[in-house]
């Protein structure tokens, strides 16, 4: 009989081995070396032929967390999503909003060529996050070895990919717990935080508005074994086996093995005191391919980041960039994604230690 993803109806099947990430009420473990049928097209593993032992894993762990059900105290957090297919044939934006390890978990990815790359990340964002936590000292360590995973994973997925297309997607994530928020991004997709000392805006990983990547991405390509590498415009130039031409405009992304040679893999990692309160916001780069102007995306930036405050939601947000931004309902924008979290302040004490442990990261102190 004819075996059927249950995920995506397809029938290509690979016997592979993998650490797969498992979630059952709100809890996470990741089961190292599961030997399986796992889906060409999707990833998924088809767990009726995985072996025993992974099965086993399963079963324990699920007693575990029915005989332990509890609850995290946790601030209320308000967040909000919105996504839209916009003029594009398809939307390959994936987004996150979970609440994982006593925090709250917010994700943006913008797919290109193909939204494998994007769909896996999202999917698996959060158990290889709870699980890296468990082994590190801090967010930014777990976020830099999350990063790390999804690089490693997504080149699988792209070396698996039967499609003429090499995917790949930015990363743009957000962790909230406590008094802290830890950012990690990779890629062009903007993170907008108002925080307890001001506004954080993520650096744009791209050719054109990054001089700094495109030089350290320029430098690679010189030194490239494969040939056909070359920063030209705002892209990099690589050439495939049968020598067509392909760009890319990002500096850093997952996936996206034909630049495998030269694009960074190294997420930017940032952290912000948030005991005051504040806003966040987490989007694709469709809410700013409207214009090259870098002062004049910040002015939008910026706007956004009020309205947001003030208790608009991101679908609000969306109409509110669509109505006041002419260029902005261009048939031809790009998928338009937005995350909006607000975070209610805590008390005066907390305020006080976490500004002091803001100082000391601002000083290169590892704390969190």
């Amino acid at each position: 009989m004819e075996q059927i993803c249950k995920k995506c109806d397809s029938t290509d099947f690979v016997s592979d081995t993998f650490d797969i990430p498992y979630a059952y009420k709100g809890e996470t473990i990741v089961i190292p070396s599961v030997t399986g049928e796992f889906c060409r097209s999707c990833g998924d593993v088809a767990m009726d032929s995985a072996d025993v032992k992974a099965v086993m894993a399963i079963l324990s762990f699920r007693s575990k967390v029915d005989s332990r059900e509890r609850s995290v105290p946790s601030r209320s957090i308000a967040v909000s999503a919105f996504t839209s297919q916009q003029g594009r044939l398809s939307n390959e934006d994936q987004f996150v909003t979970a609440f994982v390890a006593g925090g709250h978990l917010l994700a943006v990815f913008d797919g290109h060529g193909g939204d494998a790359v994007a769909e896996y990340a999202a999917q698996h964002l959060a158990s290889l996050f709870t699980d890296a936590l468990s082994r590190s000292d801090g967010y930014p360590q777990a976020l830099q070895s999350t990063v790390a995973t999804l690089v490693r994973d997504t080149k699988r997925i792209c070396m698996r990919c039967t499609s003429d297309h090499d995917p790949g997607s930015t990363l743009s994530v957000v962790f909230i717990r406590g008094a802290f928020a830890c950012v990690a991004t990779l890629g062009d997709s903007p993170v907008m935080i108002e925080h307890s000392q001001g506004r954080f805006f993520s650096q744009t990983h791209n050719v054109a508005q990054n001089p700094a990547d495109a030089a350290r991405v320029n430098a690679r390509c010189l030194r490239a074994t494969r040939p056909g590498f070359h920063v030209s415009g705002n892209a990099v130039m690589a050439l495939d086996d049968s020598h067509n031409q392909y760009g890319l405009a990002m500096t850093r992304a997952l996936g996206d093995m034909l630049f495998d040679e030269v694009i960074i893999r190294e997420p930017d990692i940032t952290s912000l005191d948030m005991s005051s309160g504040g806003t966040i916001i987490v989007a694709s780069d469709g809410i700013i391919d409207f214009t090259g102007n870098q002062a004049l995306q910040q002015q939008y930036f910026n706007l956004l980041l009020d309205r947001a405050r003030d208790g608009m939601e991101a679908p609000a947000l969306v109409e509110w960039l669509l109505d006041n931004v002419p260029a902005a309902s261009d048939p031809m924008i790009d998928n338009l994604t937005l995350v909006v979290a607000r975070v209610p302040p805590h008390d005066s004490a907390v305020q006080g230690v976490a500004s002091k442990y803001a100082a000391l990261m601002a000083q290169g102190v590892g704390l969190l």
